[in-house]
């Protein structure tokens, strides 16, 4: 699910319909984020940027506090150009915790955007 939804964000794909979201959330800086307005700020991040051809995520570690599930984990992504590639890299986060049942992202944070 998380990954899902990481490759979703750096693909410049809508994460809309996903149950996983909660009814608000957190991105990086901002907080208090409608699923509408967490889509909105993917597509103006995505629009600075060119497509990526690569896209590697690993989960680096889980951990339970109190009722919360953090997991971290890096990124790396590969934009092609007509005469280069561009990579980037950075780190993530993501907690979650159980709404009816099933994991809820609470707030994300990724390096980089």
């Amino acid at each position: 699910m998380v990954h899902q939804m990481l490759e979703d964000v750096f693909k410049k794909q809508q994460t809309g319909g996903i149950p996983c979201l909660k009814k608000r959330l957190q991105f990086n800086a901002y907080e208090n984020l409608s699923e509408p307005e967490f889509n909105y700020l993917v597509k103006s991040y995505a629009e600075k940027k060119p497509a990526i051809s690569q896209c590697r995520i690993d989960i680096l570690h889980k951990k339970y506090e109190g009722c919360t599930m953090m997991v971290r984990g890096n990124y790396l992504l590969g934009y092609l150009g007509q005469d280069c590639c561009d990579l980037q890299q950075g780190a993530w986060m993501v907690a979650m915790n159980k709404a009816e049942g099933k994991w809820a992202v609470q707030s994300l944070y990724i390096d980089g955007i």
